[in-house]
């Protein structure tokens, strides 16, 4: 594994957002008043979209990195 690899980082986050999806798609599922609204409106909703937004960011910087060591030559 090379130092800038971050393949391992970025699929446990991918993992891990999707087991927050489905987890809180089945809260949702048996909890459903306003207070669950306001918990998904709070928090829930803008966690997924800042992990969404970071597994972005992720997986565009390491192909930067790939090129940048195909242009450069391995470490």
């Amino acid at each position: 594994m090379r130092h800038w690899d971050l393949s391992a980082g970025g699929a446990k986050l991918q993992m891990s957002l999707e087991v927050f999806r489905r987890t809180a798609h089945d809260v949702g599922e048996q909890w459903q008043d306003a207070a669950n609204h306001q918990l998904q409106e709070t928090y829930f909703d803008p966690l997924e979209q800042s992990a969404a937004r970071a597994l972005d960011a992720i997986f565009r910087l390491a192909q930067v990195l790939a090129k940048a060591e195909q242009e450069c030559g391995s470490y």
